[in-house]
């Protein structure tokens, strides 16, 4: 998968958009880089309430969210998304890897669990999650109709 662009790989013209949550900017800024050098189109915020507003503004392909928000988890993120009507493919990223956390973001909806490292990893689930959501008219909470 190293060196697949992006765009390609989901048989696009132009780049699939990812939002990346995570309140730790060094983090956030890693996975940014990461995301770019895959050619996805990335924008980036530190918050719920911040990631909410801009899909409400903007909607995007994926979003990239760490476990842990200040200001709510990333389970209500993505219920609020849901219920907005505004909600991507969402992958759930974390410093640990732990399993019970793996399971309930499985079960919550979330398109795929990735620990750190992330370098190919995250951008393999990142083109599983479009490919899968482009062919799915199923939503990411609990098998739900769109």
């Amino acid at each position: 998968m190293a060196g697949m662009r992006a765009d390609h790989a989901v048989g696009r013209t132009s780049p699939p958009s990812v939002l990346v949550v995570n309140q730790d900017p060094v983090a956030r800024n890693r996975i940014v880089a990461v995301l770019a050098a895959a050619h996805f189109d990335v924008s980036a915020c530190a918050s719920a309430a911040e990631a909410l507003a801009l899909l409400r503004i903007a909607r995007r392909n994926a979003m990239v969210v760490d476990a842990s928000l200040e200001g709510g988890t990333s389970v209500e993120l993505l219920h609020a998304c849901v219920a907005a009507g505004v909600a991507p493919a969402t992958i759930m990223t974390t410093a640990r890897g732990e399993i019970e956390t793996a399971v309930e973001a499985m079960r919550e909806g979330f398109s795929d669990y990735v620990a750190e490292p992330f370098d190919d990893r995250l951008t393999q689930a990142l083109l599983s999650a479009l490919s899968s959501s482009s062919s799915s008219s199923i939503s990411p909470i609990r098998g739900a109709r769109r």
